[in-house]
């Protein structure tokens, strides 16, 4: 089975800011912060992202975030 994280991010809607991640692992192990860089400790080993609106949200606001192009659609 692939590994699979559902994840939900909160951000302050004026400054963007990201206020709090939440994710949960199909394995049960969780995460609660709002800590990037733990947050992307605790993805490892993931393969699939899932999210209620991860499309026009939570991608988005990761990739403005890390500037990166790492979460290609």
């Amino acid at each position: 089975m692939k590994a699979v994280a559902f994840i939900d991010i909160e951000v302050d809607p004026h400054s963007k800011k990201i206020l709090d991640i939440g994710s949960v692992k199909e394995d049960g192990s969780v995460f609660h912060s709002n800590s990037l860089s733990s947050f992307m400790e605790f993805l490892q080993g993931s393969e699939y992202l899932c999210g209620h609106n991860i499309l026009n949200h939570d991608l988005s606001t990761l990739r403005l975030t890390f500037k990166l192009q790492a979460f290609i659609l």
